[in-house]
């Protein structure tokens, strides 16, 4: 399981859940400020994006998600499961 708390975070985000092969299995967009998602899949990591992200590169689930980003010109966190 994964919670996802926006406490003190001012701006909304795109967030991707990914398998252990980086396969995206869950997404959400535009996570609102002050708000708490839970998530209940067997997901390994969580990405984090600007919001708008995921609709700018067209992600869907089953995509392996790494190689579409620009990081340098893109907010991207990796958080992994322990």
């Amino acid at each position: 399981k994964w919670l996802i708390h926006m406490f003190f975070v001012f701006y909304k985000l795109d967030v991707m859940f990914l398998d252990q092969e980086m396969a995206i299995i869950d997404m959400k967009k535009s996570i609102w400020p002050f708000s708490v998602h839970l998530h209940k899949g067997l997901a390994k990591y969580v990405i984090e994006l600007e919001d708008g992200s995921l609709d700018k590169y067209g992600v869907k689930i089953g995509d392996r998600s790494a190689r579409r980003f620009n990081r340098t010109s893109d907010s991207v966190f990796i958080s992994s499961a322990i």
